[in-house]
C-alpha cells in the first residue's frame, strides 16, 4: 500500500501560500515546498491518486512537507470563512451527570459547563511580528484582539506562553496534530472552524476568573455533600474488582455487586478513590438541589 502519509496540498510562489486548486498543473504551478523549499510539481486530475497533491519534483520524501501544509490549510481556511467557533465556560455545574464531579485535584479544564459560541472575525492579520513573538493569526472579534495558533507538531511551548501573557491579548490555540493525514477539506474545515475539543485558551483572564469562581463553588457543594454520600468499598478479585450493593441494581434476587469499570462510568459516581467508590445515587435529589442553588449565587 502507499504511504499517503507526506500528501502535500499546499506550495508556496513569490512568498505566498497556495492551495493545490488554485495553481497549474505540474511545473506551471511555480510553486516550493514550503517545508524545504525544494519545487513543486501540482499533480492534478480526475485520475490522480491520492486526491490532487504537490509532489517534490526530485521525489523526495520531505519529513516535514505534510505537518507544514497542514498549518497553512488552518491558516488559510480561517482567512477565507473569516468564522470560528470558541469554548466558552459557563458558572455553573451539570446536575444530569454527577460522574467524577469529587477531585482531591480538581481538573479545572472540566469546571464548569463548557458551551461554543461561533464568532465573525472581522479582520485576519498573518504571521506578522507581535511584540517578541510572530503569531500564526492575529484577528479582532468583535472589536477585540485575539491570537490564533494552529499546532501542528508542536504546542504553545512556556516559553512563547510567558512571552503571549505579556502581551495581554487572549491566544486560542487549535490542536491538528491528531487529524488523519487523508483528512478532506471539509473535514479540516469542521476540526478548524467548528471543533471546541481541539481548542485551548491562553492568557484569557475572563477564563481564568470564572475557574476562580467555579472552584469556590465546587468547594461549597462538596462541604454540603460529602457528609452524606455512599462510599462503596471495592470488593472481588484484584482482576476482577466489583462495587458491593449498587443501588442501581433494583431486583432483590440479583446479586448486588457491578464490576468496577461500569461504576466508573456511571451518572452518579462522584469518584473513584483506591479502594472506595462515592456514589451519589440515593441522594441524587439532594445533591441536584444544593448544585442547582449554588449555581445561581456568586462567591
Amino acid at each position: 500500500m502507499k504511504d499517503h502519509r507526506h500528501i502535500l496540498k499546499n506550495g508556496i510562489r513569490n512568498g505566498k501560500n497556495y492551495h493545490i486548486s488554485e495553481v497549474e498543473s505540474g511545473l506551471k504551478c511555480n510553486c516550493v515546498c514550503p517545508a524545504c523549499g525544494e519545487q513543486l510539481i501540482a499533480k492534478k486530475g480526475k485520475n490522480i491518486k491520492p486526491q490532487n497533491h504537490f509532489a517534490h519534483k526530485s521525489k523526495i520524501q520531505c519529513e516535514y512537507a505534510y505537518e507544514t501544509s497542514i498549518h497553512y490549510d488552518g491558516k488559510r481556511i480561517l482567512e477565507k470563512n473569516r468564522k470560528i467557533t470558541l469554548p466558552f465556560r459557563e458558572p455553573i455545574f451539570d446536575t444530569f451527570n454527577l460522574n467524577d464531579f469529587y477531585y482531591k485535584n480538581i481538573n479545572t479544564k472540566q469546571l464548569g459547563t463548557i458551551i461554543p459560541k461561533t464568532y465573525q472575525i472581522d479582520n485576519v492579520v498573518l504571521e506578522k511580528k507581535l511584540h517578541d513573538i510572530v503569531p500564526d493569526l492575529k484577528c479582532t472579534i468583535q472589536g477585540k484582539p485575539i491570537i490564533i495558533e494552529i499546532a501542528v507538531t508542536s504546542k504553545i511551548k512556556v516559553e512563547k506562553q510567558e512571552k503571549i501573557e505579556n502581551i495581554g491579548i487572549p491566544v486560542i490555540e487549535v490542536d491538528l496534530s491528531k487529524m488523519d493525514r487523508t483528512v478532506d477539506e471539509k473535514d479540516l474545515e469542521l476540526n478548524v472552524i467548528e471543533n471546541i475539543n481541539n481548542k485551548t485558551w491562553f492568557c484569557n483572564i475572563k477564563d481564568e476568573d470564572l475557574i476562580d469562581e467555579l472552584l469556590l463553588k465546587h468547594q461549597l457543594i462538596m462541604d454540603k455533600i460529602v457528609e452524606f454520600v455512599d462510599s462503596k468499598k471495592i470488593v472481588g478479585y484484584k482482576n476482577n474488582p466489583k462495587i458491593n450493593e449498587c443501588p442501581m441494581v433494583l431486583d432483590r434476587f440479583q446479586d448486588k455487586s457491578v464490576e468496577l469499570y461500569r461504576c466508573k462510568k456511571c451518572t452518579f459516581n462522584l469518584a473513584t478513590q483506591e479502594y472506595f467508590v462515592m456514589c451519589g445515587n440515593k441522594n441524587y435529589l439532594k445533591i441536584k438541589t444544593i448544585i442547582e442553588e449554588i449555581n445561581k449565587t456568586s462567591p
